[in-house]
């Protein structure tokens, strides 16, 4: 899940369910007592789907280390155009992953469903590349994004959802 999305899905969750200290119109802060935390809805998913979604992290924090600081930094990620599109599209997925953990009825009913098509892909742990592990992304991502795959037309329609047109400010 990128960082927006994490945040957003946390505020809000932590707005409702803790104490405000001062005016929350104005940045007030909350308080994290456990009693509060514990309430707060974490959806539960298959040994799979954790594996999955492990999978897609660790793809995405590979390529952001690609990218990198310094000179030499975002060379072999930077080889292809379609590189930093690679990024955000593994990005997306991980969000639609959590989308589908937390609001499975409304996106199911829209026809959206991703975990089903990537647990089909058979994504390999970034472990299991070796020393191409770029090229190998590449063509997983060629794959994935592929018109015709349902994980790239679930993400298409998922921006018609409500639940997720809300949540991303759209």
């Amino acid at each position: 899940m990128n960082g927006k999305l994490a945040r957003v899905l946390i505020w809000t969750l932590a707005k409702n369910r803790l104490t405000v200290l001062g005016d929350a119109e104005k940045g007030g802060r909350l308080r994290f007592f456990t009693q509060f935390v514990q309430q707060i809805p974490i959806p539960s998913a298959s040994a799979d789907v954790q594996r999955l979604i492990e999978t897609l992290v660790e793809y995405v924090i590979h390529l952001t280390k690609a990218v990198g600081d310094g000179p030499a930094a975002g060379r072999e990620l930077m080889e292809t155009a379609g590189d930093s599109y690679m990024l955000g599209y593994f990005e997306r997925l991980i969000d639609g992953l959590v989308y589908e953990l937390f609001f499975p009825e409304e996106l199911h009913a829209a026809g959206c469903a991703l975990a089903e098509p990537l647990l089909g892909a058979a994504l390999p742990p970034l472990a299991e590349l070796g020393d191409g592990a770029l090229a190998e992304l590449r063509a997983i991502n060629e794959r994935l994004y592929a018109p015709d795959h349902a994980a790239r037309k679930s993400l298409f329609f998922m921006d018609s959802i409500e639940v997720v047109r809300i949540i991303e400010g759209k």
